[in-house]
């Protein structure tokens, strides 16, 4: 009987470690593709981006075949978006974005100079993000990101045309107004 105990002791644990690597391994995600391929992407040699041959349509969910047809290049907007967050009449929290354009080399001198033109389309576009509830829940959901970046990059091809190839999300946070 105290053998018994003492093996109980030592083999409920050890049975414990089995079930929870075996489940651990059958519940994780499937790794993406390899990760040669990723890196691909990310190489850049003179200005220009390896791979894209492949990478027709991006994270963002737009077809992006005819937006690479030159040398990549990005603008980054110097400062941050701040949008309020109204709730009854108050500015209840403040969402902070950081946008960069997607557009081409040739093209990036015309993005620059239309900086303001473009961060004042962005934010009218922000704003009627956040007043249509676009900030509200959770506002990190696909649905809700994908509305957003389908807003953003209209307001910036409204203003810039097809030099605008897409508007990146590059840093989203909500602090307490």
């Amino acid at each position: 009987m105290i053998v018994i105990k003492k093996l109980l002791i030592w083999m409920i644990p050890l049975i414990a470690l089995v079930a929870g690597t075996a489940t651990g391994s059958l519940m994780a995600p499937e790794k993406p593709a390899a990760e040669s391929d990723t890196e691909s992407h990310s190489d850049a040699e003179g200005g220009k981006v390896a791979g894209l041959a492949e990478a027709e349509k991006d994270d963002h969910g737009g077809d992006n075949a005819s937006a690479h047809d030159g040398t990549a290049a990005w603008f980054s907007f110097p400062n941050q978006f701040f949008v309020p967050i109204v709730r009854r009449g108050e500015v209840d929290r403040i969402m902070v974005l950081t946008l960069t354009i997607e557009t081409s080399e040739a093209a990036k001198p015309g993005i620059e100079a239309q900086e303001h033109r473009l961060r004042d389309a962005l934010l009218r576009s922000l704003i009627v993000h956040a007043n249509t509830g676009g900030f509200s829940g959770n506002y990190t959901a696909d649905a809700k990101l994908e509305k957003l970046r389908a807003s953003l990059k209209a307001a910036a091809v409204r203003v810039a045309g097809a030099d605008a190839h897409d508007v990146l999300i590059e840093d989203l946070a909500l602090t307490d107004g």
